[in-house]
């Protein structure tokens, strides 16, 4: 009998450990799941500010371009104006920096689908 109660001790601790091994394994899966979730949460955020960025860059833009028609249309100015000259330099910079936004942004929805 004594070998008989060793061999079901020997097959009950095989069966635990078989069963801690498959909790270890699903609550590492539960955890990748939640971190791609956050993921996800975090790329999808950063879509929306990346968006509402380019959207107010591009009223600026807009902003601009009224000032420097009427700063370039003023009479008595036979050259460019130092304030046009200005206003141009910051449109173009907005202008790139808007491109850049667009191209981080197409990365960026890659990963928040």
């Amino acid at each position: 009998m004594g070998q008989i109660e060793e061999e079901t001790q020997l097959i009950n601790s095989a069966s635990k450990q078989r069963d801690r091994g498959k909790d270890r394994d699903r609550r590492i899966a539960e955890k990748i799941n939640r971190l791609n979730q956050a993921s996800i949460t975090e790329a999808r955020r950063r879509v929306a500010q990346m968006e509402a960025t380019i959207a107010s860059f591009e009223k600026t833009i807009r902003d601009l371009e009224g000032w420097i028609e009427a700063e370039q249309s003023r009479p008595g100015l036979h050259a460019e104006s130092t304030l046009a000259n200005s206003l141009i330099q910051r449109r173009d910079t907005l202008r790139r920096s808007i491109e850049e936004l667009k191209r981080k942004l197409a990365e960026t929805r890659l990963f928040a689908l």
